[in-house]
């Protein structure tokens, strides 16, 4: 039978209620319906509109009640709707309504009642929907939802009513909905669920019929048979092996996080020491001078040459100045002191320099000056030659 009614609210004359319901509406929902944000109830159900949902309805922060059953609408639910935060009753039952059924349903902390029965909903049941602690209804029947059942749901305290028949909801019925003392209405028929059922008043004392065409359900209910020892430890051998396998995810998980705070360490422990190895170089840093005492030999360099005075200046070539240093008697030295790379600091750039020592170390020719030795110092290189 057709019904309309439309209440404005008497505050400010904007639409507070709209239902069209049994109209033989066509189209497609208006996204326009986003822009009346005094609404507080819209029901377009059983009607004949198509298209999808607009994303708009996110913007009607002070709904109610959204009733869009018994239509044609198709596509996936928009994320948005768990912007509904005032929602109190959503029903999308008996839609084309596909994709998963959005985890930000679990955002919508005032819903009472949740229906999305007779659509065509895949994937798994998001676990989020058990952060709505105040719903009291539930119904995700005649889906195409699959794999297990997640224990968040016993967090519903509130749930009377839960219907997740004719799906294809698989493996155990999680232990923990035995604490959902509210629990007053069940139907989890036809699904390949297996094993015990909650010992508890809601599900013993439910009929059969909401059990039926299972995998392999058990329990103190008329029509299926008693869990036996077998069952019982096949259940138990289940938990346990997933307790395991969690326990092996986080083992190696922490495994992965150990080796790679070990390598970062380690990386900068390596640039820590390098840091220190050039910075340290003020002090004494390395002095080496091949087969000499480098600390006396690098001392008698500097005093020979007068703190490498002009007036022991030699030569100068593209990378430093030569000078002449007379250690004693006999023995004379060429000493060529390499320039900073830097114009405005006195520091020298010890990679590169002890890379071209490495170099001179490895050459031997009679044709080349013989190489002694070399300082290597932040604030001083120098290179002895024959």
């Amino acid at each position: 039978m057709p019904f309309i009614q439309i209440r404005f609210t008497q505050r400010n004359g904007f639409c507070g209620f709209f239902r069209v319901s049994n109209n033989d509406l066509s189209g497609e929902i208006p996204a326009t319906f986003g822009s009346m944000l005094q609404l507080e109830i819209l029901d377009l159900s059983s009607n004949k509109l198509s298209g999808e949902i607009p994303r708009e309805m996110g913007s009607l922060s002070m709904l109610l009640e959204l009733d869009l059953s018994g239509n044609t609408i198709m596509g996936n639910v928009p994320t948005e709707i768990g912007f509904l935060y005032h929602l109190e009753n959503l029903n999308l039952a008996s839609n084309n309504l596909s994709g998963s059924i959005p985890m930000q349903l679990g955002s919508c902390k005032n819903l009472l009642s949740l229906n999305l029965s007779r659509n065509k909903f895949r994937m798994s049941i998001p676990p989020e929907i058990g952060n709505a602690q105040v719903l009291e209804v539930l119904d995700l029947s005649n889906n195409s939802l699959s794999e297990n059942i997640p224990g968040e749901l016993a967090k519903l305290n509130s749930l009377e009513v839960l219907n997740i028949s004719h799906n294809s909801l698989s493996d155990f019925i999680p232990e923990s909905f035995g604490d959902m003392v509210a629990l007053t209405s069940i139907d989890i028929s036809y699904n390949d669920l297996e094993g015990p059922l909650p010992n508890v008043k809601a599900f013993n004392e439910t009929p059969f019929e909401a059990f039926q065409h299972n995998k392999g359900l058990c329990g103190n209910v008329v029509g299926l048979p008693k869990c036996n020892s077998t069952e019982s430890k096949k259940h138990n051998r289940h938990v346990g092996a997933r307790i395991i396998v969690i326990l092996i995810i986080l083992f190696m998980g922490f495994l992965c996080l150990s080796c790679t705070v070990l390598v970062i360490v380690n990386h900068r422990g390596r640039r820590i020491i390098k840091r220190e190895d050039n910075e340290g170089a003020n002090d004494l840093d390395f002095k080496r001078i091949l087969s000499y005492d480098g600390k006396v030999f690098y001392d008698r360099i500097v005093e020979a040459t007068e703190g490498f005075n002009s007036k022991y200046y030699v030569g100068e070539g593209a990378y430093g100045i030569v000078y002449k240093a007379e250690i004693s008697e006999g023995q004379t030295f060429a000493v060529k002191q390499i320039s900073s790379s830097q114009e405005d600091t006195k520091m020298v750039d010890l990679v590169p320099f002890e890379r071209e020592i490495q170099a001179l170390t490895n050459i031997r020719h009679r044709n080349i000056v013989k190489f002694y030795g070399f300082c290597s110092h932040a604030q001083r290189c120098f290179l002895v030659y024959e």
